[in-house]
């Protein structure tokens, strides 16, 4: 009786221990995760960014043995598989590929996540998550874990307008081709007029992702602005760069006709300095007389002197003064 008491008793230790195993290794949720951010890296509309998530877990979830579950906003595109080298949690590499569903990833947590202290999953750009198309300021994502109860908001974020063009050299009236992305669906463009960055004028429309391509003239070597029709407004981060143009004369020959080209700011600046030229000519033709208090004194005097031998005689004293006047040659 004593040996099957005693087996009895070590069945229901070794359950005991069984059950405290479990209980350690996943704990109940008690409360949500808080304090969730999104950042994406870039925040251009459209662009595949790197997105950096950082959040306050509450339950504690050990390496491998829990997961995570991120939602994206929407208009965010989400490739329908994301490999284990596309992200990493709390610097630890991803073990296990990710589960895609729509715009919700869910992964493996590669690395330990603790209660209190900030943790962060990053999905690097070879994960392939584009931004939304459309600019905006009140973007949100969603993020649980295991080991917390439910799914908790972020807070909200900003994706960008961008403005592009190609070529980034061209003449004064030449074709430059804008690009611009994450402007209002559907709208129309201005190109250079309304918010002064005139580097190359023009007009259109934007396609229903807030995009566009427009072909504008070369103005002036600066940026170059959009606005759509809803007022968002955004330059170009470079400034177009005007190079000379070269007019032809004639514009029209037969075979064997001279035809002369000229650099057209070359024109421009050789009038600029022929008209310098001239001026400094001009200045030196006035005479020096004009710019000295003492040779201006000086030709006084003479002036005097001559009046003064035509008007009187003179006393003998006063005849070798005669020798400073200068006679004409006969």
């Amino acid at each position: 009786m004593k040996g099957t008491s005693h087996k009895i008793l070590s069945v229901v230790l070794a359950f005991v221990l069984v059950v405290s195993m479990f209980a350690v290794v996943a704990a109940p949720a008690s409360a949500a995760v808080n304090t969730v951010v999104f950042t994406p890296a870039p925040a251009t509309a459209g662009a595949t960014a790197q997105y950096n998530i950082t959040f306050t877990a509450v339950g504690a979830v050990g390496a491998g043995l829990g997961t995570i579950t991120i939602t994206f906003p929407a208009g965010t595109t989400v490739p329908t598989t994301i490999a284990k080298t596309a992200f990493v949690v709390n610097g630890v590499a991803g073990t296990v590929d990710a589960a895609v569903n729509g715009r919700t990833v869910t992964i493996v947590n590669s690395g330990a996540i603790v209660a209190a202290p900030a943790q962060t999953v990053i999905f690097t750009q070879l994960a392939g998550i584009k931004n939304p198309p459309l600019a905006g300021a009140a973007y949100t994502g969603t993020l649980e874990t295991s080991g917390d109860i439910g799914a908790v908001a972020s807070a909200a974020f900003v994706i960008n307008t961008e403005v592009s063009f190609t070529p980034a050299r061209a003449s004064t009236g030449s074709t430059v081709t804008v690009i611009g992305v994450g402007f209002a669906a559907n709208s129309s463009i201005d190109i250079g007029t309304v918010a002064g960055n005139n580097g190359a004028l023009g007009a259109g429309t934007t396609d229903a992702n807030g995009a566009f391509s427009v072909a504008c003239v070369a103005n002036a070597a600066a940026p170059i602005s959009a606005t759509d029709g809803a007022g968002n407004t955004n330059n170009s981060v470079a400034a177009l760069v005007i190079i000379p143009s070269v007019t032809m004369t004639p514009t029209t020959a037969i075979v064997g006709t001279t035809v002369t080209l000229t650099p057209v700011v070359l024109l421009r600046l050789t009038s600029m300095v022929s008209a310098g030229r001239t001026l400094w000519l001009m200045l030196s033709l006035v005479p020096a007389v004009l710019f000295s208090p003492l040779l201006l004194l000086v030709a006084l005097l003479m002036v005097l002197l001559l009046l003064l031998v035509a008007l009187s005689p003179l006393p003998s004293w006063f005849q070798p003064m005669l020798l400073l006047v200068p006679r004409p040659l006969v």
